[in-house]
Parts: C-alpha cells; structure tokens; sequence
C-alpha cells in the first residue's frame, strides 16, 4: 500500500490508514507527541501476516520481480522523461529494500 501511494500521490484518511495496517495508531492532535514518544520506547508488534508480507515481497528475489512491473505500471500513466521521481523510487527500492545506499 505505501509504495502504491508513493507511486500514485494517492491518499488515505487515518481511519483508512490504521485499518490497512500503514500506520499503528490514530490519535487526536492533541496528544500525538505524548503517543509517538510512548510507542517508540515500547516498540509495537505487527500481526504475523502483515510482518511476513512485508518480508516476502521485500527479499532480493521479489523486488527483482516486482520492480520490472511497477515500472511498466508507472509507465502507462507517467513518462519517464517528465516524471522521474517514481522511477527513481522503484530503482532505489529494488537497490536497497529500504536499507541505507551508501
């Protein structure tokens, strides 16, 4: 779902977010920072689904795979010469899985 909106600029509400799994925690402004600090020195654990698909389609064999159809899927709606961002997203992440490029 993220790459997806990362690709499309597509957006979410929080609701729809938290129901997807894309984000652990739906709070009222007022006491986002007090819940982010309590979540970072608790840590929280994802469903064993969700951390498995996560895994799955980021090892070194699917992002192979994948990245090849995202590109063919950007490039129905975007030109590689006028929008290079979505590009360079699925190039960076087929490099790295997310991991630091030095």
């Amino acid at each position: 779902a993220a790459m997806d909106m990362m690709l499309t600029g597509r957006t979410l509400s929080a609701s729809a977010a938290r129901g997807i799994g894309l984000v652990d925690k739906v709070v009222a402004p007022a006491v986002v920072l007090d819940t982010a600090v309590a979540l970072a020195l608790s840590g929280t654990t994802r469903p064993f689904k969700q951390r498995a698909t996560a895994w799955a389609t980021n090892t070194w064999l699917a992002r192979t795979l994948l990245a090849p159809q995202m590109v063919k899927q950007v490039a129905r709606k975007a030109k590689k010469d006028q929008y290079p961002a979505p590009y360079a997203l699925i190039s960076t992440w087929q490099r790295s899985g997310g991991k630091p490029i030095p």
